[in-house]
């Protein structure tokens, strides 16, 4: 039987391939034996997908050397050339998409339409401040949206949501969730596992009211779950937003100009929305500040990780 949706319905898996020799490809061959292995598990249904070559101390060497070889070839190939073939790389990428991201469905048991748009950031908010005039709205139309998410395996395209990765996940939350409770937060939504599907299913997960002392206010949860707290000034949210040593990205929604100007100087990240939830476009960069990202991605500042600055003085 499949897993159960979070509506109580059960749900049909259509039939997926997943690639039947998982192997490594190193210096232009593939490696598939005569190395440890490791299972690869569908986190929505607990069946190995097959097993995965592990590489060795002399696969990581042989790999680095091919690399250096590769590069001092790719350095001296024309510009056109090089065009050329990135544009093919793409051209398969995209050609391809429904097989890698079956791929990814079955690996992480993400839904369906997040794999197909993999080639996109992942940026996923986990705490919220909310001005104390508007909190007990906002927390309610919060709920009334988390109850609305389909749980179920990636593979049904109804599915809104899939398991988590693995069995530590489950225990992370299990464990925060049991951490926020004692120190005062409200588990408002969720909080559990849900028992009646076979896979690695958490319920969706909102905390009210979670005091600053509770773990899932001071580490990244990496699990389905937004804690929701509420602020009287600015100011206030901000330090809050601050204070943690992660900074990849920040929302903020506020019709006062003066507010966004603060925001811009003031929110410590690499990435931030205001009034918008899209961070991602090729001309601009991407990245993080203190413990969430060294360097960007994208835009002329994505290339600068791949460049070797040389000052020539000749007389």
């Amino acid at each position: 039987m499949c897993p159960q949706g979070h509506e109580g319905t059960r749900m049909q898996q259509p039939t997926l391939e997943y690639p039947k020799d998982l192997g490594l490809h190193l210096g232009g061959e593939w490696v598939t034996c005569g190395r440890d292995e490791r299972p690869v598990l569908n986190p929505a249904t607990g069946q190995t997908l097959g097993n995965l070559p592990l590489a060795s101390d002399a696969d990581l060497d042989h790999a680095i050397a091919c690399a250096e070889l590769g590069f001092r070839q790719w350095r001296s190939t024309a510009p056109a050339a090089r065009a050329a073939t990135l544009s093919k790389a793409a051209r398969l990428l995209n050609e391809r998409t429904e097989a890698l991201a079956t791929a990814a469905t079955l690996e992480q048991g993400k839904p369906m339409a997040e794999s197909r748009a993999e080639a996109n950031y992942v940026a996923s908010p986990t705490r919220f401040y909310v001005q104390e005039n508007v909190y007990d709205r906002f927390l309610e139309a919060f709920l009334a949206k988390t109850e609305t998410v389909r749980l179920g395996s990636g593979v049904d395209e109804m599915t809104t949501m899939g398991p988590v990765a693995n069995s530590r996940r489950i225990d992370a939350m299990e464990m925060l969730v049991a951490d926020a409770r004692n120190v005062g937060a409200r588990v408002a939504v969720g909080g559990e596992r849900d028992e009646s599907a076979r896979g690695l299913f958490y319920r969706p997960t909102v905390l009210a009211h979670v005091p600053i002392a509770a773990r899932a206010m001071n580490e990244e949860p990496f699990g389905p779950m937004a804690l929701i707290n509420s602020f009287r000034t600015v100011e206030e949210a901000v330090e809050q937003a601050n204070r943690l040593p992660y900074g990849l990205a920040a929302f903020a929604f506020t019709e006062n100009g003066r507010r966004q100007l603060f925001l811009q100087e003031n929110v410590e990240c690499g990435l931030l929305g205001i009034n918008t939830l899209a961070l991602s476009a090729v001309d601009a960069p991407f990245g993080g500040v203190k413990e969430s990202g060294h360097g960007s991605e994208d835009g002329p500042e994505g290339l600068e990780a791949f460049l070797v600055t040389k000052t020539v003085h000749q007389g």
